[in-house]
């Protein structure tokens, strides 16, 4: 059995032994300290770095004992679940080696979001739906919730974006599948992650007339229009606009 890692949500290690929940680990600092390892676990940290991501402000004057008792927890903890992994200390640094089958769930995001885009293009829409399916529940779940780090953030950011991208494409699976209302649903909740983004107000549009609502995604291109201009001062898009000549033709609007 393969090791699987969660990071976003509860954090959890499921290995062949059994499950490692995250009130295992040694507490907060623990928390923190195993997510930055797996995150950067093909390249060794420096203790100097680790102790930046586990005490933020500067450390207490005895930190090199306790990270070094947290790592061993931390080792402890993994062995309990038979997990083939080390965690090596070697020239002031720690590095967290996984076997290499190990599942990790912010990289699996990411890899199902690439696939789902490259299923839609060539127009494969069950795999397309299936892996924007795994990336949309890894994504819309937190890193490290009430932490606050630029690490953490950074990977907050990349989740965000991977959850727009998997929401557009179970959007357009479902326009292509005919269901107008779960595309709508899913171009809504993409556009209300990231306002500016052009192809999601598209999305709405489509949806709204794939439902017969003219009328509707003739409003959500103003309502689009308005926001640009009054965020960033500019027009939208060419496509957009091609996109609301098209509709206005529909409706037998010049």
């Amino acid at each position: 059995m393969s090791l699987r890692i969660h990071l976003t949500g509860r954090l959890a290690v499921i290995g062949p032994a059994g499950t490692l929940d995250e009130d295992e680990l040694p507490g907060r600092q623990g928390r923190l300290l195993f997510t930055f390892l797996v995150l950067h676990g093909r390249h060794p940290v420096s203790r100097d770095a680790l102790a930046e991501v586990v005490w933020a402000t500067p450390p207490p004057t005895s930190w090199e004992p306790l990270l070094k008792s947290s790592v061993s927890r931390i080792r402890t903890a993994l062995r309990r679940v038979g997990a083939d992994a080390v965690l090596a200390g070697s020239g002031g640094t720690y590095q967290l080696r996984l076997p290499h089958d190990s599942w990790v769930d912010v990289e699996a995001g990411v890899r199902a979001v690439d696939k789902a885009e490259a299923a839609l293009r060539r127009r494969d829409l069950g795999q397309a739906w299936a892996e924007a399916a795994v990336a949309s529940a890894i994504t819309r779940r937190p890193l490290l919730p009430h932490e606050d780090a630029v690490w953490i953030e950074q990977v907050g950011e990349q989740l965000r974006v991977g959850r727009i991208r998997a929401l557009e494409v179970l959007a357009e699976v479902w326009l292509a599948r005919g269901d107008a209302a779960q595309a709508l649903a899913a171009s809504v909740e993409a556009a209300g992650l990231a306002p500016l983004r052009e192809s999601s107000w598209r999305l709405q549009m489509r949806a709204h007339a794939a439902a017969g609502n003219n009328a509707e995604a003739l409003q959500t291109y103003r309502e689009c229009a308005a926001l640009l201009h009054r965020e960033l001062g500019v027009a939208p898009a060419a496509e957009t606009r091609e996109l609301h000549a098209e509709l206005r033709r529909a409706v037998g609007r010049p």
